[in-house]
């Protein structure tokens, strides 16, 4: 499982261009905790952290989201042929549509449009999303709206296509209803005595044997405890598993940072 999530990671990596090495990992859920520090084993991650009450991540990112919905229309032009009278009324059908199932969650809030067009040059497979510029239905529409995409085509292929119309296939309307800020309530200090409370023989892949290992409470740890890998990390959630590379503290707002003590070899 982690062989097969490192691959997908470094694929991924390598199509965009990117580099782990000044990455963090970042696990949320309730099995990631489990992977993490393998996974960072392997992509040569330094800092791989486990947020507090990740294996509840998504409930709390529900609840904390903003009230949103997107529509999408097909209907194809070229921007050699744009009617700027038939994309402000497909604009104005799809905000209309989506504002009946904002308003209905928010009735009072104030809301923001976010218009794209995906778009390829004539005869490509693939089309890429392009947020439409403000000035789309203006004079300078057809020119805005090519610079728009031509901005967004650079970013991703490094370079653009001259001398070759541009369609758009698909139009999408995103309609977001604005939250007043939310104060996540400060972190109380329930922890107890910051006490190991038993040892477990557990397969550590780096070192390619079983050792003894730690286990630790997750509502024992303050900002002053170290944890020296091996070592697992137990919650109500999830179980943090603090591989032998790496050293484990609480950061100040209650996440399990984890920093690699050893140089990468998977």
């Amino acid at each position: 499982v982690d062989e097969n999530m490192g691959e997908a990671a470094r694929a991924h990596a390598s199509e965009w261009g990117k580099d782990f090495s000044d990455r963090a990992l970042i696990a949320t859920g309730g099995a990631a905790p489990l992977h993490a520090a393998r996974l960072g084993e392997k992509l040569g991650i330094k800092t791989v952290i486990i947020p507090k009450d990740a294996g509840v991540g998504s409930a709390i990112g529900f609840l904390l989201a903003p009230i949103s919905f997107e529509v999408v229309r097909s209907r194809f032009m070229s921007l050699g042929a744009f009617d700027a009278t038939l994309a402000r009324t497909i604009f104005d059908d799809l905000e209309s549509e989506a504002d009946t199932v904002v308003s209905a969650a928010a009735p009072k809030a104030s809301k923001r449009a976010l218009r794209q067009a995906h778009m390829r040059y004539r005869g490509q497979g693939y089309e890429i999303a392009v947020d439409m510029p403000a000035s789309f239905v203006g004079a300078d529409g057809v020119s805005s709206i090519r610079a728009a995409f031509e901005d967004a085509y650079r970013q991703l292929y490094g370079r653009v296509i001259p001398d070759i119309d541009i369609e758009i296939l698909t139009w999408t309307l995103r309609l977001t209803a604005d939250t007043p800020s939310i104060t996540l309530g400060a972190d109380h200090d329930l922890y107890t005595e910051g006490l190991q409370s038993s040892t477990q023989r557990v397969f550590d892949a780096h070192r390619g044997a079983r050792m003894d290992t730690a286990v630790w409470e997750r509502s024992a740890l303050d900002v002053s405890t170290v944890i020296e890998g091996p070592a697992l990390i137990l919650e109500d959630q999830t179980t943090s598993v603090v591989s032998s590379i790496y050293r484990a503290k609480i950061g100040a707002g209650g996440h399990i940072i984890m920093e690699s003590r050893e140089p990468y070899n998977a």
